[in-house]
């Protein structure tokens, strides 16, 4: 009950303006010191250690009662989380644990996940840096959209590269935000992280898109 409370609270608050987009941490930090109190986990820009792995699946969501939350939104040009959490952009953000389905790793491990606090006074606050070590399969795939002139958060589609001549397609894809990178025809890293099955029984993937930054390092 308190990890649906803490995804509900979520998407109620990623509905809302905030005056100065650096506070997104800040504004949240008491709610987080509260659900600290229960839990007595470790809290990560957002997310819980205990639950990282079902708390990385977060993804912005379209049917906000708010019509400017439902268009992606530039990423920050200034940093303000690792991209691996929710307070990394702007808008409507809904946590895995709305779908209501049960899933387990696809051989996939945390290895090691560290923030760096802006003021060790503020635990529940803003931090200057964060890094997530994971240990999982990486695929390659090539980005195409669903239809170009769409521009809502779930228009967008992967397809999978070379093994078909028209090209199958591999995953459907919620765009967390504007990325220029990420024209028709980019590469990128699908990386799968849990598997569950849906009403129909099928076995289906949930994973992330990473875009390469250097040598073994990536993001969101």
């Amino acid at each position: 009950d308190l990890l649906m409370l803490w995804s509900d609270i979520l998407g109620e608050y990623t509905q809302r303006n905030l005056t100065h987009a650096e506070d997104k941490l800040v504004a949240f930090a008491a709610i987080a010191e509260v659900f600290h109190e229960m839990w007595g986990d470790e809290y990560l820009a957002g997310l819980w250690r205990r639950n990282l792995f079902e708390d990385l699946l977060w993804h912005r969501d379209h049917t906000s009662d708010f019509q400017e939350y439902l268009i992606l939104k530039p990423r920050p040009t200034k940093f303000r989380a690792p991209s691996w959490s929710w307070a990394a952009i702007d808008g409507y953000i809904c946590g895995p644990r709305d779908s209501g389905v049960e899933r387990e790793p696809f051989e996939f491990r945390v290895l090691n996940c560290t923030v760096q606090l802006a003021s060790d006074l503020l635990v529940f606050g803003p931090v200057t840096a964060g890094e997530l070590r994971i240990e999982g399969r990486l695929r390659t795939a090539y980005f195409h959209s669903a239809d170009p002139a769409v521009d809502f958060c779930d228009g967008y589609t992967c397809k999978q590269a070379t093994l078909t001549v028209d090209g199958d397609i591999l995953a459907e894809v919620s765009v967390d935000a504007v990325e220029p990178s990420l024209a028709d025809g980019a590469s990128v890293f699908c990386l799968p992280l849990a598997k569950y099955h849906d009403s129909q029984e099928r076995e289906l993937l949930e994973g992330l898109i990473l875009l390469t930054m250097s040598e073994g390092y990536y993001r969101r």
